[in-house]
């Protein structure tokens, strides 16, 4: 049979860099299961509210007091979202006046990729791509992507008319089924999928071989750290100011990312050259470049990736084999990612930016990385296998068309 053409529909400001990296690993997976992708990108470019709620999210990112304030925040905006934006059932009903406009848009860049499968990699995403291709003269499937099983806390990511759903990890079908209404049939365990699948010419030979130091720390200092500050707020560069001052200084090298905000690169640039640390610090990378700075880090004796708890920035560190000591967030969805990292053994993490440099010191002095290693590689071999995540994803689209096509499925009939 044919390939399907497929238009996956990412989020650009929710979530930011994870995402984006979540929506080009899936699109690499879909082509691979023999379909075309005719559009891949976030939803901001078509649908400015999008852009103007991600705004207001990182906004309150920043301003928060701490994770509880955070939390606070953060579910106040949710439920603002819930009751007078995607209010419940406005896939089915043609939408409200707030949303009329994006599912316009939506429906109208649908229409003009020739798509008849869209893939969403968030409820509210996948929730508009069903009003939107319920304006269309022709049947469309519509695919549930999930990365984060957590956004299932928050209504507005309970994409109940969603045809099917893929998820990375069994837990998560379990609680889509929860949260879905919808039987097994309709879910499908992908395992996970990385932007790392596609990194084979940056990690040629794997460890401690060609392609990097000859042997773990040869040619490095043994602590090397990747700080991922995206949409993490000040916290982050309070991490790093408390490590300048302290004496594992002298033994790390730290890279700090911050693609949302220059003004943190900068201060970050201007500690180091304060205390003299060889230390680098970027805006906006590449998606090789990212994955490059990371795939660094596996020949180091120490390495770790400091961010806050994003599933799909936790994954990429797994499948590249870096450990994760993780800030708390307090963001409800997020909550479970620290939790599995701990639970699974392949990382730590804390509540607030003095606790997390103090565990840091505990690490640098115990010998948690090479459990932590063997932890992570028992975990890739069953959690990505790119084959059985090509076989899902094919059974997914196909089981989302067929179900499209079927007189006897009420949303299809309507």
């Amino acid at each position: 049979m044919a390939g399907h053409r497929i238009h996956i529909l990412s989020a650009g400001t929710w979530g930011e860099m994870g995402n984006q990296l979540a929506a080009r690993a899936l699109a690499s997976v879909v082509e691979q299961a023999g379909h075309d992708i005719v559009g891949c990108g976030p939803i901001e470019e078509i649908a400015p509210l999008f852009a103007t709620i991600g705004a207001r999210i990182r906004a309150l990112t920043f301003e928060a007091a701490g994770p509880q304030d955070r939390a606070r925040r953060y579910l106040s905006l949710m439920n603002e979202l819930a009751a007078e934006v995607f209010t419940p059932g406005f896939e089915l009903t043609g939408g409200n006046p707030v949303l009329a406009p994006t599912i316009e848009a939506v429906a109208e860049a649908i229409g003009a990729s020739g798509a008849d499968v869209v893939i969403g990699t968030k409820g509210a995403i996948t929730r508009i791509a069903v009003a939107a291709a319920r304006k269309l003269d022709r049947p469309i499937a519509v695919v549930n992507h999930l990365t984060n099983h957590g956004l299932l806390r928050l209504p507005i990511h309970r994409a109940t008319t969603a045809h099917a759903h893929m998820v990375q990890i069994e837990e998560a079908r379990q609680e889509v089924m929860a949260h879905c209404d919808c039987g097994p049939e309709r879910v499908f365990v992908l395992g996970a999928i990385t932007a790392a699948e596609n990194l084979a010419a940056m990690l040629t030979g794997g460890r401690g071989e060609a392609g990097g130091p000859a042997g773990r720390g040869a040619t490095m200092k043994p602590v090397q750290l990747v700080i991922l500050s995206n949409r993490g707020g000040p916290p982050f560069l309070e991490i790093a100011s408390l490590l300048a001052a302290s004496p594992l200084a002298a033994r790390a090298d730290v890279v700090f990312i911050d693609a949302a905000d220059p003004a943190a690169v900068d201060a970050f640039n201007a500690l180091a050259a304060r205390h003299r640390l060889g230390w680098r610090g970027f805006g906006r990378l590449s998606q090789a470049e990212y994955l490059a700075e990371l795939a660094r880090l596996d020949f180091a004796q120490v390495p770790l990736l400091v961010s806050k708890p994003g599933p799909n920035t936790v994954m990429e560190a797994l499948r590249i084999g870096v450990p994760c000591l993780l800030l708390d967030s307090g963001l409800p969805m997020e909550a479970w990612v620290l939790d599995y990292v701990r639970d699974k053994g392949f990382g730590s993490g804390a509540d607030h930016p003095a606790a997390l440099v103090s565990e840091l010191s505990a690490i640098v002095a115990g010998e948690r990385i090479p459990d932590w290693r063997d932890r992570i590689d028992a975990l890739r071999r069953t959690l990505f296998r790119p084959e059985l995540s090509v076989a899902a994803a094919a059974a997914a689209i196909s089981s989302a068309h067929r179900i499209v096509h079927s007189a006897e499925v009420a949303l299809a009939s309507q």
